[in-house]
């Protein structure tokens, strides 16, 4: 059994209201903010699981709606494959919900005609609908999900543990555990246990991997018996999470459809969730002059300019692209990079430009590893660039231990006479220092420069990399500026490839890298 056709009249943004060619699968809503993707999904809530309550802050307040349909708020869904549903012989069945807060009709259609019945005789055979509403507004805690799911025994929490584990492990490609504590009054707490064996409460973990967590065990928790018909409603399972971190995602929920033959309607801003290889499961949201919620009928294959334009995405964006990858320690390189690489390649000095490269902040040489080891299983080519200092040197040490498949390459900066070297480094002086004077409004030259970077240790000759003496500087003293608008100021001001001398080499390794799968 599932959903074949939709219709809703009065809720909210959905007036005269109808979905199509739904999918008996996947269903991926996709379109701008405020155009009514989410009002599928509670209208969905309403019909399923409040069995046709409406609050009247819910009711369409247009003044057009009120004209046309005060009297005509309604619900409809067409089930197909729907013969064991009322003992009925016909492959599809229609229910409907009349919701006129003084004429509530729950209605049965047959033979082309509405049949009256009782509540209790309407939600008798209806499939079971989990919504997980906005994950950025849930608050993942034991308390909320003991409210939902009780647990009976030792031999169930088992096995939620290990469903639960099991779908972390998948996406986050590391060994990590849920442990289920049952207290004494039968309520619980929720332990994520890390590769390191390191305990902690679920409360104490990052947004994301709280997040993950709570979409684990409520899978766990009603995938357990195997049920049949069920129907998932889920708002953007993209929040808070990387884009590694989001690819394996889909492809776990995808799989949990398929398996389990569960119906799941999704709604997301993120192309990661875009299934290319089944266009039909794409359904864009907009809004029609009345600013009233339709589904377009044409087909994202034909249609994926303007689904582009609503998703906010260009040419390069990286989860656009992504067919090559190039991993920077931090935000400066992400900055600073795009604009090397496009003079040097209008200077044909690299055959790559930048909307052909998924350029990724690790946000730190200590994730590096990590997320080597994410992008390891996209089996994509990748580079991963290291600063020359004791943080790039270990992260580049892990990397390479690993080995984690051909298309790798880790590459570190470097520049002679240097002891540690970072992108400042390599970036001419001459731009250095003129970024530098006019985001500070200061008069440093050459030799000031020079003599910031002389190591004050006689027994290491070689000069300290930039942000060291950068800090010796005392640029920012009274100041409230960072790094970030340093690499900002440099940007704006690289415009020859002579400002580029001692970086391109860098790029154009990492041309010939790429070269090897293009």
């Amino acid at each position: 059994m599932y959903i074949k056709e939709i219709a809703i009249s009065g809720y909210k943004t959905l007036v005269d209201f109808k979905f199509e060619e739904i999918q008996e699968g996947l269903n991926i809503l996709v379109g701008k903010n405020n155009v009514g993707k989410s009002n599928i999904l509670k209208a969905l809530e309403i019909f399923f699981t409040r069995q046709g309550t409406l609050r009247k802050d819910e009711i369409a307040n247009s003044f057009d709606s009120f004209l046309n349909n005060r009297d005509n708020i309604y619900m409809e869904i067409v089930f197909a494959n729907a013969s064991n549903m009322f003992n009925n012989n016909e492959n599809e069945v229609s229910l409907k919900i009349d919701l006129n807060e003084n004429n509530r009709k729950y209605m049965l259609k047959k033979q082309g005609k509405y049949i009256n019945m009782s509540k209790n005789s309407f939600f008798k055979n209806n499939p079971k609908y989990i919504y997980f509403g906005d994950l950025n507004e849930i608050n993942f805690n034991s308390d909320d999900l003991q409210q939902l799911y009780s647990i009976n025994n030792s031999n169930e929490r088992r096995k939620i543990e290990t469903n639960a584990s099991q779908f972390l492990q998948f996406i986050l490609n590391t060994n990590i555990n849920i442990s289920i504590n049952i207290k004494n009054d039968n309520t619980y707490s929720i332990d994520v246990i890390d590769s390191y064996g390191n305990s902690n409460l679920l409360s104490n973990k990052s947004s994301g991997l709280q997040q993950l967590v709570y979409l684990g065990l409520v899978f766990s928790f009603n995938l357990l018996k195997k049920p049949e018909n069920i129907i998932l409603g889920i708002e953007e399972p993209e929040s808070n999470l990387h884009t590694s971190l989001q690819k394996r995602l889909f492809k776990r929920i995808r799989e949990i459809s398929e398996a389990y033959s569960i119906q799941i309607f999704l709604t997301t801003h993120s192309p990661i969730f875009i299934d290319k290889f089944n266009h039909k499961s794409v359904h864009h949201v907009k809004r029609n002059n009345k600013m009233h919620t339709k589904v377009l009928k044409e087909s994202y294959r034909n249609n994926w300019f303007d689904i582009r334009k609503d998703l906010g995405l260009g040419v390069n964006d990286s989860l656009f692209v992504g067919e090559f990858n190039l991993l920077v320690e931090g935000p400066t390189e992400k900055i600073i990079f795009p604009k090397i690489i496009k003079i040097l390649h209008d200077k044909d000095l690299i055959s790559f430009s930048e909307e052909d490269i998924n350029l990724l902040s690790a946000q730190g040489a200590s994730n590096l590893h990590y997320f080597s080891k994410l992008i390891s299983q996209m089996e994509l080519p990748t580079i991963v660039l290291v600063d020359k200092d004791q943080e790039g040197n270990n992260a580049k040490d892990k990397i390479e231990e690993d080995n984690f498949f051909n298309k790798l390459r880790v590459i570190s900066l470097d520049k002679e006479e240097y002891e540690e070297c970072e992108i400042e480094d390599l970036i001419s002086d001459d731009i250095l220092l003129k970024s530098i004077n006019e985001l500070y409004n200061s008069s440093l030259n050459n030799e000031d420069l020079l003599k910031a970077r002389k190591n004050e240790h006689h027994e290491e000759a070689g000069l300290i990399k930039f942000s060291k003496a950068f800090k010796k500087l005392d640029l920012e003293k009274d100041r409230d500026l960072s790094k970030l608008n340093l690499a900002t100021k440099i940007k704006s001001n690289l415009d020859e490839e002579s400002d580029l001398k001692l970086i391109q080499q860098f790029f154009i390794e990492m041309d010939s890298f790429y070269k090897e799968f293009m």
